[in-house]
């Protein structure tokens, strides 16, 4: 059994924008996700749907253009529109390090939540800022949009990155809509799907200390990794080394399927507590099944979907 598809009607969109609602014209753009895959950043055929404010509207949009301006150029009304009024010296040097701000673009306004919050990406030629740095989290407060400087979390994260690293496109498809397909796998539903038995049967293998045999369904980055921390061991120290994590066994929650990759996410549990939750990223090579990412960094999207097995929520973690 499928997870429905995470979505929201479009009628979501305008019901939750402020009160004047008739002054914004926004439309739909696809955020590709950035799968990190054996420590690449791999684009995605996946994305998430969100309403871009459209700037170019000269007509349209005021209060954000408004904000903007006098947030970029310091005018007498910056203080005005910082959700924290103690956050002005940090949002000053924020601004200092962009450079001029007459070369400052925005390339992306966008509604990430249907709560009245959103992203104005930027591309800044004289930026000191690191490169996640990106963007200015705006949110209507008072009957006017704030900056709200210390703004930063997973789905951020992810959007920054795409930012960066893919191009957002325009499309005809609703708003807060993300096209992966998650699948039910907790208490033993689709114990048959092919993917899922590569992992147990795999995992089965490791857990008898069989390390060699685990090594060979790996892609080559993971096994390089793998083999550099346990086949580098005697029997005697791998066993040592995995006394206490073979005494954990896991719990299977859903996986999450990109065009790229099966995720499977689940926990490592013991008398009945949570130790950790992890994800397992496969992908195919020559129409096999392969493990990615042993070892490696995974990403904001791993952290996302354990974000939603944890909280039990959507992707926008409500």
């Amino acid at each position: 059994m499928k997870i429905k598809k995470i979505a929201v009607a479009a009628a979501a969109m305008l019901a939750a924008l402020p009160s004047f609602a008739e002054r914004i014209t926004a439309e739909s753009y696809a955020f590709p996700f950035v799968l990190k895959i054996d420590s690449k950043d791999v684009v995605s055929k996946n994305t998430i749907v969100l309403p871009r404010a459209n700037l170019e509207d000269k007509d349209a949009n005021l209060p954000i253009k408004d904000a903007l301006f006098a947030i970029l150029n310091q005018t007498k009304n910056f203080e005005k529109h910082l959700a924290n009024p103690k956050d002005a010296p940090k949002a000053r040097s924020f601004i200092k390090k962009l450079g001029d701000p007459k070369k400052v673009q925005i390339t992306n306004c966008v509604f990430w939540k249907p709560q009245s919050e959103m992203l104005a990406f930027f591309n800044a030629p004289d930026s000191k800022l690191r490169p996640d740095m990106n963007y200015i989290a705006l949110k209507y407060d008072g009957g006017i949009w704030k900056w709200d400087v210390g703004a930063k979390n997973t789905f951020i994260s992810i959007l920054s990155e795409s930012e960066r690293n893919a191009k957002p496109e325009k499309v005809k498809r609703e708003p807060y809509f993300s096209d992966i397909n998650f699948i039910d796998i907790s208490g033993g539903k689709n114990a048959d799907l092919p993917v899922l038995k590569f992992y147990k049967d795999a995992q089965a293998e490791f857990y008898k200390l069989n390390l060699p045999a685990y090594a060979e369904i790996m892609t080559p980055k993971s096994k390089e990794v793998y083999t550099a921390q346990y086949l580098s061991m005697t029997p005697d120290e791998q066993k040592d080394a995995l006394k206490d994590y073979i005494t954990y066994h896991k719990q299977f929650k859903f996986i999450a399927r990109f065009k790229e990759a099966d995720v499977i996410v689940f926990t490592r549990e013991k008398d009945g507590k949570v130790n950790s939750y992890d994800a397992a990223f496969i992908v195919r090579e020559n129409g096999q099944y392969r493990l990615a990412n042993f070892g490696q960094n995974q990403g904001f999207v791993a952290d996302m979907l354990i974000n939603i097995s944890k909280n039990h929520s959507d992707i926008f973690g409500h």
